[in-house]
């Protein structure tokens, strides 16, 4: 078989990874199979070795735990202790899933291919993040005070990192009460009406952006927005200035929180993406 029908497929050993390779052979591509190694946990590797050897394909795997750790586990930590609502899996995809999948396929194969599976958040294993959380930065998490936008206090929280924007449970406070805002510096959860949530103009920062004429003179641009919040309606105009994306919507977001990814489609073709560093 010639080098061109050759690709190296990022391997789980879960059902759609195992899918996948049936998919190629059925296409005519001879796979190799990578396993990439984030947390060292043991059941994980032997599951991908396993369904490779039930395959019947050949299987390589790539220590990343290191870095992972660093880019991946550690942004998740401090994203929560700073305000912010963090997806680390949008990092690990950027800064470890496709720089090792390239690595890889370039010193042994000459092209390569990802198939995404999707484990959530994988490095908690189960845990809930606010035990992760307490495990991993015990003296970053403490009591505060829930205030309203005029500083009076109205009630008491567990720990900054324990709320994201829009969240109502848990604050004990009136059902049309939510988290407006994070004040991680004071350690203060700013609460309001629903009102307050929404936002018209968004702030993007780390954006990968192909084309920036593109984007920026598009006239049917929509915005995705990853989290617990509603996606704006209608349309929205961008303009670069200096290191960040200035987002103008056409209708209001709901409860856009600093940290989450945003995405831009023109029709069905994404234009680029960022992680929101703030709306108003």
């Amino acid at each position: 078989m010639g080098c061109e029908r050759r690709v190296l497929l990022a391997f789980s050993g879960g059902n759609d990874s195992c899918a996948a390779v049936g998919i190629l052979r059925a296409h005519g591509y001879e796979p190799t199979l990578l396993t990439l190694d984030m947390t060292g946990d043991r059941s994980l590797l032997a599951r991908a070795r396993r369904a490779a050897e039930a395959l019947d394909t050949p299987l390589l795997t790539a220590d990343v735990r290191t870095s992972f750790t660093r880019q991946v586990v550690d942004y998740f930590a401090s994203g929560y202790l700073t305000g912010e609502t963090p997806a680390p899996c949008t990092e690990c995809n950027s800064r470890i899933k496709w720089k090792t999948l390239k690595r890889e396929a370039g010193e042994r194969l000459p092209a390569g291919l990802k198939s995404p599976e999707s484990m959530g958040i994988c490095f908690l294993r189960g845990e809930n993040y606010r035990e992760f959380l307490r495990r991993r930065a015990p003296n970053g998490i403490r009591p505060g005070e829930i205030v309203d936008r005029n500083g009076k206090r109205i009630g008491t929280h567990d720990g900054c990192a324990f709320y994201t924007v829009g969240q109502k449970r848990g604050l004990g406070l009136p059902p049309s009460l939510a988290v407006v805002a994070i004040d991680a510096a004071r350690n203060r959860l700013i609460a309001g009406e629903d009102e307050e949530l929404r936002r018209r103009r968004l702030t993007v920062r780390a954006w990968n952006v192909p084309d920036m004429e593109r984007l920026c003179r598009s006239r049917e641009l929509r915005v995705v927005i990853r989290g617990i919040g509603r996606n704006p309606d209608g349309f929205a105009r961008v303009r670069l200035e200096r290191d960040r994306l200035h987002v103008e919507l056409e209708y209001p977001a709901w409860a856009p929180a600093p940290g989450q990814p945003v995405v831009f489609y023109e029709r069905d073709i994404v234009l680029g993406g960022g992680i929101l560093a703030g709306s108003g």
